[in-house]
């Protein structure tokens, strides 16, 4: 179980900027010391093995085979779209679009955590992963939609890692949907003059995709990359009023 603490108010309280330059600025500013609990989940690690191989990994890390089950109160960007060089916004890059995929429009209340399971399996060099997720009531609010059957979001990912001369990387390739109470931009654009009478909403759909690349290369340097996308015609809920992303860097 983690506890999270925050206080403050991000720049401009924290709204401008699709790519906002401080990831640990929150939308919900505090002029006083809150606290909540961040994660609290069970997490079973299954190793896998065949005939005599005793399952553990071996000096090469690409190689294990195991399956991980999670369940509970967690971030999705724990499990999904994670990166060595550009992931942190405490100890690496600070802007959103580059510890995140911008366009991936992640199931997260306001502090970036929600309700869910996910499951990984690991099998040398490759993975799979595969997660269900609660979206907010409100667009990036702290409560959750409990309307299970229409308001969810599911992201899947296939993970390859490889060595080059002993320089470990990887290229991940993440697919996502998400279902909410979103509205729709032809609505409104069709309707404008109703938009705060009808409210323009519904339970709609939103789906993207997303490659994810890091190689080292060589000790304490290392190149990542990210490019998204998503089908852009409902309104963004729960990260940023991104369609289309592309980063790149290096990490010293």
């Amino acid at each position: 179980m983690d506890i999270l603490s925050w206080q403050g108010y991000g720049l401009s309280k924290t709204t401008g900027v699709a790519g906002f330059p401080n990831g640990e600025a929150y939308r919900v500013g505090k002029t006083f010391p809150d606290a909540v609990i961040s994660r609290a989940y069970l997490r079973e690690t299954v190793p896998l093995t065949t005939g005599g191989d005793s399952g553990a990994p071996s000096a090469n890390s690409t190689e294990k085979r195991q399956l991980i089950l999670e369940a509970g109160h967690y971030s999705a960007a724990d499990v999904f779209n994670t990166n060595a060089y550009a992931n942190n916004a405490r100890t690496q890059f600070m802007n959103w679009a580059l510890i995140n995929n911008a366009a991936w429009d992640y199931p997260a209340n306001a502090l970036g955590f929600t309700n869910g399971v996910s499951a990984e399996l690991d099998l040398d060099s490759w993975s799979a992963r595969a997660g269900i997720f609660q979206v907010s009531r409100q667009a990036n609010a702290l409560r959750m939609d409990w309307n299970l059957a229409d308001a969810w979001s599911w992201a899947v990912e296939v993970e390859r890692r490889q060595s080059y001369w002993s320089h470990p990387g990887a290229v991940r390739m993440l697919a996502y949907d998400e279902h909410a109470h979103m509205g729709s931009y032809q609505q409104a654009l069709s309707d404008p003059q109703n938009i705060a009478a009808l409210g323009q909403r519904g339970y709609r759909s939103k789906y993207g995709f997303g490659i994810n690349v890091e190689q080292e290369i060589r000790k304490d340097v290392g190149v990542f990359a990210r490019l998204g996308w998503n089908d852009g015609k409902t309104q963004t809920w729960e990260f940023t009023d991104v369609d289309r992303t592309a980063s790149a860097g290096i990490s010293l």
